[in-house]
């Protein structure tokens, strides 16, 4: 079965993992950047 996550969760979960919800000291566009390269990775 196949869960799809939105980009926005994946944000979310990455700035609760590093526990940075409220900052923007990793910008939205940063996260994203480095979820695409290690998408890129992957496949």
């Amino acid at each position: 079965m196949y869960n799809q996550v939105s980009l926005a969760d994946l944000i979310l979960r990455c700035r609760q993992r590093a526990d940075m919800i409220n900052t923007q000291f990793v910008t939205d566009e940063e996260i994203t950047s480095y979820l695409n390269e290690s998408l890129g990775e992957l496949y």
